[in-house]
């Protein structure tokens, strides 16, 4: 279920012109979706926070989208997700664990500072599309792990 940003205004710096709220939600370029904040042109996640649910709609991580979420513990990335960009997890201290599904065939480096996360892939090997330094500061990367085996772990874990 998707909800519209209520804004009444915006005020750009430049000129201080406002956009009043109708010209605004004639726009329709955001819309916010499990506590995400999502750019509707091409459904991606632009920001969210530790109680954030990822929409399966999501194809891309934007740069820095969870960044210094020093609460968040775990998120779901939704199979569809094609990118995942910089620093989408830089700082997120408390994240212990990530899947990344095999659709993601973009990743930048989104795990900064991350060095007690797990994270387990779904593809064999690193993806020819990730960058080499996707997950400095992350030295725990489980290849080849399906959505079920990860969903078992962190139920047996727990």
């Amino acid at each position: 279920m998707q909800n519209k940003i209520n804004i009444p205004q915006i005020i750009i710096d430049e000129r201080m012109r406002k956009i009043e709220k109708e010209k605004l939600e004639e726009l329709d370029v955001y819309h916010v979706d499990g506590n995400c904040l999502i750019k509707s042109e091409n459904n991606e996640l632009i920001a969210g926070c530790a109680n954030s649910v990822i929409p399966s709609d999501v194809k891309i991580i934007g740069a820095h989208a969870f960044a210094g979420q020093r609460l968040l513990k775990e998120i779901t990335i939704p199979d569809g997700v094609t990118e995942i960009l910089s620093y989408a997890f830089a700082d997120c201290e408390s994240l212990e664990t990530i899947f990344i599904p095999e659709s993601v065939s973009t990743m930048m480096l989104a795990f900064k500072n991350a060095a007690g996360l797990v994270i387990y892939c779904e593809a064999e090997e690193k993806p020819e599309g990730w960058i080499d330094e996707w997950q400095i500061g992350a030295e725990n990367i489980h290849w080849g792990v399906s959505r079920e085996e990860y969903e078992s772990i962190i139920t047996n874990n727990s």
